[in-house]
């Protein structure tokens, strides 16, 4: 802002300030922005790209292809890779799938208010599309907004029933935010009567039977994720735990040794208590 009241006219500090409006998700600032870098430029391809991605997380996906277009037109290639991705689509159905993609890459950067800006768009054209809500609930999540999270794998829950991962992640909300340890028991439970191979549910709980000292059906649960996979140091180290709880130092230590060689460092705190001669 500081540079625009020296040079308010230039086309590079609009366009750079309107990046900016985006980080913050002030949209509408951002396509005023580059808006103006085109008026003063026209031939400013990049600007062209970046207000078609301003209209993208606007949800004017007519908008932003046309911006990708010219942007393309005029020699900017990144732009062809945005209309191979999003411009090609029709319907209602694919426009929605279009915002659950990028809502996805948002998330998995760490920018979880953006993606539910595309998912809120997704379903205003797809409102019963489970997709939405599981992102949803996976967003909420990374914002820390525990009881909005549980809501949304509900809610894809209602419109997926055998979504086993959904069952799964509303469970790990439920248990460890929610005070919920018996709602999360049942997901896990349900989970695991849809796929028996979900690891994470396996490992949950586990956790929460030897939490209730319920040890034997643990020991089970984290000798199946152990078979499949031996390296999983964390299923290695919750074992010794769940064994020292039934008295079963040896098997304790011997799966803390096991967990420590594969970098579990919290197990040598208990290799030190428990385990030195």
């Amino acid at each position: 802002t500081k540079a625009l009241k020296v040079v308010p006219e230039d086309p590079l500090t609009l366009n750079n300030r309107g990046l900016a409006y985006i980080e913050t998700g002030a949209y509408e600032k951002a396509l005023e922005d580059f808006s103006a870098a085109i008026k003063y430029d026209p031939q400013y391809a990049q600007a062209f790209h970046n207000r078609a991605g301003a209209y993208l997380f606007s949800g004017d996906i007519d908008a932003a292809c046309r911006d990708y277009n010219q942007a393309f037109r005029m020699g900017y290639s990144n732009s062809k890779m945005m209309i191979d991705r999003f411009c090609n689509v029709s319907n209602d159905s694919a426009r929605a799938e279009t915002f659950i993609m990028l809502s996805q890459e948002q998330i998995n950067s760490y920018r979880p208010e953006r993606a539910i800006n595309l998912l809120e768009h997704a379903l205003l054209l797809k409102p019963e599309n489970p997709k939405v809500y599981y992102w949803m609930g996976s967003a909420y999540q990374q914002m820390k907004n525990f009881t909005a999270s549980e809501t949304a794998y509900s809610k894809c829950i209602a419109y997926d029933p055998n979504n086993a991962i959904a069952y799964s992640k509303r469970a790990a909300i439920r248990g460890a935010f929610l005070s919920n340890p018996q709602g999360a028991l049942s997901d896990l439970n349900i989970a695991l009567g849809i796929n028996p191979d979900i690891e994470e549910a396996l490992y949950n709980r586990a956790v929460a039977n030897a939490q209730n000292k319920k040890f034997e059906p643990a020991i089970a649960d984290l000798t199946k994720i152990l078979d499949k996979n031996p390296s999983q140091s964390k299923a290695l180290f919750m074992r010794g735990l769940t064994y020292m709880q039934m008295g079963q130092k040896d098997k304790a230590c011997a799966d803390w040794n096991s967990a420590l060689a594969l970098g579990n460092n919290d197990a040598a705190n208990y290799i030190n208590r428990f385990c030195k001669p």
